[in-house]
């Protein structure tokens, strides 16, 4: 560490001879990092496509458990019958007995093993495989769901709280002044849903 000093202290004298030059130099920098940041895009990591789907299915507040059960039976056969590339479906429901996961009993989690995507026949890609699914599962009633890759909806889950990659709550005392329409426009979003309690 001692050559680096001795080599760090003589540049250091030279630069601070100069400080308007270097906060010069800082501040260019400093302006031309922000405009190049405005200039990146939404996203800083693509999504890696992990091979499989994980459904966050949601049925009314206050479902009971045998009618999630019946649902999701339904949405599972609905995606097994119309989409070869599926090769099977788990359900989990509600929360296990240790409660590491809590969930409510109207809310569960699809898990869809995917067939090689060499095998598909149905889509090309991931985005255009989960449009048709959310299409198809429209049939069933009550239902809503959101499809994203395991590990990216359990991380997003474990950093936000939430299992989307952008949330909006909006919370307010008196809950009927909220005028709320899904029918609005989302620039640049493949998948979305809302969620009113």
């Amino acid at each position: 560490m001692a050559w680096l000093e001795r080599r760090y202290q003589p540049l250091l004298g030279k630069i601070l001879r100069f400080p308007k030059t270097i906060i010069l130099i800082t501040l260019s920098l400093f302006i031309s990092s922000v405009f190049i940041l405005t200039r990146m895009g939404g996203e800083f990591i693509p999504q890696l496509e992990e091979g499989d789907f994980a459904v966050e299915t949601r049925l009314l507040t206050g479902s009971n458990l045998n009618n999630t059960i019946e649902t999701t039976q339904k949405a599972s056969k609905i995606l097994l019958n119309e989409f070869p590339e599926v090769q099977k479906i788990v359900t989990k429901i509600g929360s296990a007995e240790v409660p590491t996961d809590p969930m409510p009993f109207e809310a569960g989690d699809m898990m869809v093993i995917l067939k090689a995507k060499k095998d598909w026949t149905s889509a090309k890609s991931f985005p255009e495989l989960s449009a048709k699914m959310t299409k198809a599962l429209e049939v069933v009633p009550g239902i809503t769901v959101g499809f994203q890759f395991p590990v990216q909806m359990r991380f997003n889950e474990l950093m936000t709280g939430a299992r989307q990659d952008v949330v909006c709550k909006i919370s307010q005392k008196f809950a009927g002044q909220i005028t709320f329409s899904t029918s609005f426009w989302l620039g640049g979003s493949g998948d979305y849903r809302s969620d009113i309690r």
